[in-house]
């Protein structure tokens, strides 16, 4: 007989209620609406022109060409029938911030399902007011993302990062329905999201050794057999781009020791679980869910032969094509090489995403952290996911990128750290949620409905 995969909780219902859909459906509607208000009619003076240009003729944009987010706009500009290219992208910008804010809003939705599961007083509540709480932490939650600083203002532009941000949340989202529901194409569907992501943001290579580990948080055994096969597979692929670990110049220390960690955890697994390779499939499946998504890259010297109006490096050829991809043009990173310098590039990362995000947040932000050992193991082990997701584009990102202390700098980097925001916005809906519930019960018993 076939080997299981482990499941040793019992898994809250795997279906999404009427609950979900709505808080979905609302903050996505009123954030998109938000957006359209006060969205930019024609080109701003930042990269728009050339971006839009690209989008319209389905051409090479700049390094490192960005051909999932240049078909993703391209759509828009060819199914709005009115108004110019510009005010189109913006249009798909938009909507991918606000889908991407409807979605932290719905998983906050469904972690306050494993918040109430795991607190016996809350089982005072009434299905209603269980809904109400659930709903509008997640709203909270989801315009706190959408409407931050900077964010909000390049979801009215013609840009890439929200549909970064976006990206990046499904991954989010797939994982945690794939830890409520134990059905492994949920993770299969989160590797190739992200194959999409680093043709769209080459620094998110920082993300897949935590994810690897919160996968092995989860399931022991299917982590163990991911992480053998996707991790060298994605550092090999990923050699030719900026973010390589290794190359000519220099080892990418911060890369290697977060790599070199998760693969030690994978072959400790095998020491634990006395085992290797019972869940061989589906790591495979996933190796190669992602380089499908990554396999996008090959769009580039297609467009380029098409000589398209933008055709950045000419990627027809095997020269111009590795030049875009590893953002030749551009000075190459410098990554940080000792805790001194990491521990300033982390100062400045936390006081320039309070300011953006907003201080008050961070308050509700650390609630659920004071319950942690009042959850079930399995929320709690979704909390310890968000905390290594939340490690690999903090601290992690911070140490690989090592910008200057100048003031130019830094604006440039804060856009880098917009998926940090998302587990913020997640633990802040906790809180809320929390908070909410426990002020609830405070007082008599509420009558049954």
């Amino acid at each position: 007989m076939a080997e299981q995969p482990e499941n040793p909780e019992p898994r809250i219902s795997p279906r999404l209620d009427r609950a979900d859909g709505w808080v979905f459906g609302v903050t996505t509607l009123l954030t998109f609406i938000g957006y359209l208000l006060t969205l930019t009619p024609e080109l701003d003076l930042a990269w728009s022109g050339v971006l839009t240009t690209g989008a319209m003729y389905g051409g090479v944009g700049p390094p490192a060409g960005y051909p999932a987010w240049t078909i993703y706009s391209w759509l828009f500009i060819k199914l709005l029938p009115f108004s110019n290219p510009a005010w189109r992208v913006a249009v798909g910008s938009a909507f991918a911030g606000a889908i991407a804010c409807g979605l932290v809003a719905l998983m906050v939705s469904r972690s306050g399902n494993m918040l109430f599961e795991s607190i016996p007083t809350f089982g005072r509540l009434t299905t209603c007011e269980r809904n109400w709480i659930r709903g509008i932490s997640g709203y909270v939650a989801g315009v706190a993302l959408g409407f931050s600083d900077s964010f909000w203002n390049l979801a009215l532009v013609a840009d890439f990062w929200t549909f970064t941000v976006l990206l990046f949340t499904i991954i989010i989202y797939l994982l945690m329905r794939w830890l409520e529901t134990g059905r492994r194409r949920f993770c299969w569907l989160a590797f190739f999201i992200y194959g999409l992501l680093l043709t769209n943001s080459q620094e998110m290579i920082t993300a897949l050794p935590v994810i690897v580990c919160a996968i092995l948080l989860i399931d022991r055994k299917f982590g163990r057999d991911l992480g053998l096969i996707a991790l060298p597979v994605v550092v090999l692929v990923t050699s030719i781009t900026q973010y390589a670990i290794w190359d000519s110049q220099a080892i990418d220390w911060p890369l290697f020791a977060a790599y070199a960690m998760a693969t030690l955890l994978c072959v400790a697994a095998i020491v634990l679980t006395k085992n290797f390779g019972s869940q061989w499939k589906s790591a495979l499946a996933c190796t190669l869910c992602f380089l499908l998504g990554f396999a996008l890259y090959l769009y580039l010297p297609i467009a380029s032969a098409t000589n398209p109006p933008v055709n950045w490096s000419y990627s027809r050829t095997l020269p111009g094509f590795i030049h875009l991809i590893a953002r030749g043009q551009f000075e190459h990173v410098q990554p940080a090489n000792n805790l001194s310098v990491i521990a300033s590039e982390l100062w400045r990362m936390i006081i320039q995403t309070g300011g953006e995000f907003g201080w008050l947040y961070f308050v509700f932000a650390a609630l659920p952290f004071f319950c942690l050992l009042r959850l079930n193991p399995s929320t709690r082990k979704w909390m310890a996911a968000l905390l290594l997701i939340s490690f690999c584009v903090g601290p992690l990102l911070a140490a690989l990128l090592n910008a200057p202390s100048d003031r130019q700098s830094q604006g440039l980097i804060e856009l880098y750290f917009f998926p940090l925001r998302i587990p913020l916005a997640l633990w802040t809906g906790m809180g809320l949620i929390l908070l909410a519930a426990k002020m609830a019960t405070l007082g008599p018993p509420s009558s049954p409905r």
